[in-house]
């Protein structure tokens, strides 16, 4: 609050002051004790909270379940701006509203002559979901309402990552209006920022404005790859979903055999995101066994412009083994494990013949051939 006023405070004051609210908690009479040592008075008020939307300036605002005090910055009819532990941030209006406890602290002002008078189209601006690493930038328009001249200014950061600020105007006489302009990257895990713009108006010297966005995330697919068991001669069909931001558009979807059609359904979109189904149909020949092939997507995403699904067809022919492979265990050299029994039968029920057996190695035997047709 004291910041807000326009007090410069250093650390060796905020130590002060944190030691005369220390503990787990504090009440309003501490809060307004320790602002009067700094020259803010602060008043107490007992009211509904559509009264504490006109004031003008930070109200310090008393908020229950849990019991806890925030700091209000300005407010709209569907959004407040706050300081809560150190950080700005929009919230709805109606989260706060209802958890508020019917009481607040305001600061008492006393105006000598005619005074600058701050104020902002809006004071909020939210981008919806961007792709990270779109610079995001807007426009506030700011006007001089009151009957004295108006400067304005901002908090330079030097941190890598601040918001650039652009102020048209530096100084407004009575009425006039300039652009504030501010952008910055959208990033992963960032969603807003804030500028502290410093004005003359007594009533508002310190004003935040905060753009903010919902970082979406890339491209993604799933499932990330296909197996597809077919019958030989078959066919089978499967989706693959294609999800991103609304501003991303795909491109095409093809395969590189014969073997793989694909076609893609018109895309959906709802809250800033589109999706896509890419349908692949697969045709088996006569060829038994496995054909690999790959589905490529092309989008106009930078970091996801090809994305490459690989696609495992299983053809099976008309036998089929019951086991797949064979474990025969652990033993001593030179001993002989156990038989064991795979079974041949036929999908459809024809009647078929085994012309011969082969082995890979001369340690294992096969014998023992025996038509169950």
């Amino acid at each position: 609050m004291l910041v807000l006023m326009g007090h410069d405070i250093d650390m060796a004051q905020r130590q002060a002051l944190w030691e005369m609210v220390a503990g787990e908690s504090a009440s309003m009479l501490d809060i307004r004790n320790a602002a009067g040592r700094f020259g803010v008075a602060l008043v107490g008020v007992k009211a509904e909270y559509a009264e504490l939307a006109g004031i003008v300036g930070p109200v310090l605002v008393h908020l229950s379940n849990p019991g806890h005090f925030v700091v209000v910055l300005r407010q709209s009819r569907d959004w407040m701006q706050v300081i809560d532990e150190d950080r700005v941030c929009v919230l709805p209006r109606g989260e706060l509203e209802k958890r508020y406890s019917g009481h607040a602290m305001v600061v008492r002002r006393e105006y000598v002559g005619p005074r600058a008078q701050f104020e902002v189209d809006d004071f909020q601006h939210d981008f919806g979901a961007v792709v990270a690493g779109t610079e995001v930038r807007h426009v506030f328009q700011v006007t001089n309402t009151g009957q004295a001249d108006l400067s304005l200014g901002f908090l330079r950061k030097a941190c890598c990552g601040a918001p650039d600020v652009e102020i048209e105007k530096g100084e407004l006489a009575p009425g006039d209006s300039t652009d504030v302009s501010v952008s910055f990257v959208a990033t992963p895990g960032r969603d807003s920022t804030s500028v502290r713009l410093l004005t003359t108006d007594p009533a508002d010297p310190v004003v935040f404005l905060t753009i903010r966005c919902s970082v979406a995330p890339g491209v993604y697919v799933t499932p990330a790859a296909l197996y597809i068991p077919v019958r030989k001669g078959g066919e089978a069909e499967r989706t693959i979903v294609i999800a991103g931001p609304s501003q991303v558009s795909l491109i095409e979807a093809t395969s590189e055999s014969d073997f793989v059609q694909t076609t893609v359904d018109e895309p959906t979109e709802g809250d800033g995101f589109k999706q896509w189904v890419v349908r692949v149909k697969v045709s088996a020949g006569t060829k038994v066994g496995e054909i690999r092939d790959l589905v490529t997507v092309r989008t106009t995403d930078v970091e996801h412009a090809l994305i490459e699904i690989p696609v495992i067809m299983h053809v099976s022919g008309d036998l089929v083994a019951s086991r797949k492979a064979l474990f025969f265990g652990f033993g001593r050299f030179g001993a002989s494990a156990a038989p064991q029994t795979v079974r041949i039968h036929s999908l459809d029920g024809s009647r078929f013949a085994v012309t011969g057996i082969a082995t890979s190695s001369p340690e294992i035997i096969a014998t023992g051939m025996t038509s169950l047709n």
